[in-house]
Parts: structure tokens; C-alpha cells; sequence
């Protein structure tokens, strides 16, 4: 995937490579968004991020993902 967008709903998931999904929980009206990874059915990680923040899942000496949000629409 790298370089490239995606766009995402309020709801909607994108699968990735290794069995991780990345999911719009939901979007706030004050310009964030509630994210979330899973693997294999399991939540491994979930943030609320801001315009051009990142949303990054880390295992032990490795970076898995590393997304940078770059529009937010609400409404």
C-alpha cells in the first residue's frame, strides 16, 4: 500500500495484507476520528486522531502500520 489513499466512511473497513482490517469507527464534529486495527478478529489497537495525525501500530522492533490522516469531513 504504500503512497497510497484510501477514503473511508463513518463505518467502513479496508482490508490489508496479513489479515489486518483498518476501521472508521466514527468521525467527530471537532475534526476527529475514532480508528481501529484488528487481526484476525481481535482488536490490537484503536485511537481517536486529528487532521494529519498518524495512526501507527508497533509490535517489538517493527513498525506493522503507519497511516496518516489527512482529510476529515463531518457532516
Amino acid at each position: 500500500m504504500n503512497g497510497t489513499g484510501i477514503y473511508l466512511a463513518s463505518g467502513d473497513s479496508y482490508g490489508l495484507y496479513q489479515g489486518y482490517i483498518l476501521s472508521l469507527k466514527s468521525v467527530s464534529s471537532d475534526g476527529s476520528v475514532w480508528v481501529q486495527l484488528t487481526e484476525k478478529d481481535k482488536i490490537v489497537k484503536n485511537d481517536i486522531v486529528h487532521d494529519y495525525g498518524y495512526f501507527t501500530y508497533n509490535k517489538p522492533n517493527s513498525t506493522i502500520l503507519s497511516v496518516k490522516i489527512e482529510k476529515i469531513y463531518s457532516g
